[in-house]
């Protein structure tokens, strides 16, 4: 569904904003990048699992996040690893999702760290 601010001014900030984009002006080239954002929420830190895809077109270039799930401090390691691989099929979800409508993405990362969430691995 294409956000409201999109309808109106047609710049995209949604993941739906750019792919309805993309079917009027294909791409030169979309990038994915993964990193994390912590902050205190209830009592704990909370480490949300962010994937920023920064897309170019001819007459634009703009990006858009995605968080694909969230950490708290307070998980014990089977929650943390339950959560962090729900946050890799988010993430595989999303780039299905492109390749699926003929995007090329470039991603020097696949998938989260479990040692360390806010890293990417191969």
């Amino acid at each position: 569904m294409r956000s409201i601010g999109y309808l109106i001014t047609g710049r995209p900030t949604t993941m739906d904003d750019f792919l309805h984009l993309s079917r009027k002006q294909p791409p030169t080239r979309v990038e994915v990048s993964l990193g994390s954002e912590e902050f205190i929420a209830d009592r704990t830190v909370i480490t949300e699992l962010v994937a920023r895809y920064d897309w170019r077109f001819p007459a634009l270039t703009a990006c858009c996040e995605q968080v694909c799930g969230r950490l708290s401090l307070l998980d014990d390691r089977p929650t943390r690893r339950r959560r962090l691989e729900r946050a890799n099929e988010s993430l595989q979800r999303s780039l299905e999702r492109l390749r699926a409508r003929g995007i090329a993405v470039s991603h020097h990362h696949s998938r989260f760290d479990q040692r360390r969430p806010g890293r990417a691995v191969q």
